[in-house]
């Protein structure tokens, strides 16, 4: 198994959504996130239509200023930029006008909705999606009141070639910690295809992903762990299928 990982969810571009406020507190979250064993991390900063504070071209420039500074801190970690695409109906048009940035630079985008959304609304906005030949990610699947215990729906899901990311938070969890039996019962049935930190900040929301790992490493077997935590992430960057899901 792999003793690296690729977290493809994080808000640690700074100054520009609710996630690190400046560049040095997003060093510090690069910093916390490399001990942790990450090696490849994805910034994914909010894209809200009609919300943002900024236009596409202000994150490559900030982007670019990051990955100056890491490099030099951080030799063997690795950047991609992308955005967590918060669906709206017509986000499609957003993404052909290249406002979205995809993942790194792919087919693959980091999809989210409102935690209540119905299944009919996230099963059409895949559908659409899908149609743009667009490999759409569903960020933090867990939280979804309309997927929870549904696994017949999440697999519906996955013959539209969707993927699903979990966020790597509190997957251990308790004995009684619904949400984390939860998180364990998707990775073990092997629904996962990608975990996430889904990182905000240096305290709180931190870029935290061992404890996950650890568990993934008891419980999951070594070539899907592997697939989930680092080989999946290859075909993001390098724009390519997934294989044996």
């Amino acid at each position: 198994m792999h003793t690296t990982y690729t977290d493809i969810h994080s808000h640690i571009l700074p100054g520009v959504d609710d996630g690190a406020p400046n560049m040095e507190t997003a060093m510090e979250m690069l910093s916390i996130g490399y001990s942790q064993g990450i090696r490849q991390q994805f910034l994914t900063p909010h894209y809200i239509p009609g919300n943002n504070q900024y236009q596409p071209e202000d994150l490559d420039r900030i982007y670019a200023e990051l990955k100056q500074k890491a490099e030099k801190e951080f030799p063997d970690l690795q950047l991609y930029l992308g955005n967590e695409l918060y669906y709206t109906p017509g986000v499609a048009d957003h993404i052909r006008g290249q406002q979205v940035h995809t993942m790194a630079g792919s087919r693959y985008v980091l999809v989210e909705f409102a935690e209540n959304a119905s299944y009919r609304e996230i099963y059409e906005a895949m559908k659409e999606l899908s149609k743009m030949r667009v490999f759409p990610v569903i960020a933090h699947v867990e939280r979804y009141q309309s997927l929870v215990k549904h696994e017949d729906r999440l697999a519906e899901l996955m013959e539209m070639d969707v993927y699903l990311q979990l966020n790597a938070g509190g997957v251990p969890g308790g004995r009684f910690d619904r949400k984390a039996g939860w998180k364990r019962q998707l990775l073990k049935n092997g629904l996962i295809s990608f975990l996430g930190t889904d990182a905000h900040d240096t305290v709180y929301r931190k870029p935290q992903m061992r404890e996950a790992v650890e568990w993934i490493s008891q419980k999951i077997p070594g070539s899907r762990a592997d697939q989930m935590l680092w080989d999946n992430a290859q075909a993001i960057i390098h724009n390519t299928y997934i294989e044996n899901r």
